[in-house]
């Protein structure tokens, strides 16, 4: 994990990335600050150093959506085309019962090392939920595309290599001053370390991600009891969907 990547993302992330509401009769509830860095943690390790057209290299990513969902129904593939240039088939249900609650069309850019922008697109990010449990599915096209290293290939299904990582979360206060153990667990891995929380929490992330039909898809969860192989599993039900 590439710290000063991290402490990038977190800087440019909007406020309004990853907001809820119960439904659009309900007043607004506004995610925990939490998982506002843990998407930032998780974009980190998703794009790492992203190398393409002609040796341009990502380094940041920034994203946005709106604090009302845009969709309280499985949007269309034509309604798809027309809001965001994307169109796919999204699954309404899984069948582990997680069943499709929101989507928001997400705003996004990708940066290069000296900071200009390279790549601006739009995406889509569906909500399922199962229980007191929810699973963001982000889907979009960018160049970037997706960067996961191939030993992280969980397994290759239809010819799409379905790749798989998790790891601890310690969000701490902005102002809290790492100790002795907080540097040894960054070094040798155990948690990566993100800013903003009111406490210190420590949560585990799961990612899924994959490449399907010309379109980039992750698939992440907090807390969740699901195992890699229920992951897996989801991400085969999506590409059989479309």
């Amino acid at each position: 994990m590439i710290t000063k990547q991290l402490f990038d993302i977190i800087n440019n992330i909007s406020d309004d990335l990853i907001t809820e509401a119960a439904n659009p009769h309900k007043r607004i509830k506004r995610i925990r600050i939490s998982k506002v860095i843990l998407i930032a943690a998780v974009m980190v390790t998703l794009l790492g150093f992203t190398a393409w057209a002609a040796n341009m290299v990502i380094v940041s990513r920034t994203g946005h959506s709106s604090n009302i969902p845009d969709y309280y129904t499985v949007p269309t593939q034509a309604t798809l085309l027309k809001d965001i240039g994307i169109s796919m088939n999204v699954i309404d249900k899984f069948s582990n019962g997680y069943i499709f609650r929101e989507a928001s069309v997400g705003d996004n850019a990708d940066y290069g090392e000296n900071g200009q922008c390279v790549e601006k697109f739009k995406s889509l990010i569906c909500k399922y939920i199962f229980e007191d449990k929810d699973i963001s599915v982000h889907i979009d096209a960018a160049a970037a595309g997706t960067n996961l290293d191939d030993d992280k290939t969980a397994e290759v299904y239809k010819n799409t290599a379905i790749k798989y990582i998790s790891y601890q979360n310690k969000i701490v206060p902005s102002d809290y001053k790492l100790t002795a153990e907080d540097e040894a667990d960054k070094r040798s891995g155990r948690y990566v370390f993100s800013y903003g929380s009111d406490e210190v929490e420590i949560i585990d992330v799961q990612l899924i991600e994959f490449a399907y039909q010309g379109l980039n898809y992750s698939m992440c969860t907090f807390n969740n009891s699901l195992t890699r192989d229920a992951l897996v599993q989801m991400a085969r039900e999506f590409i059989d969907y479309q």
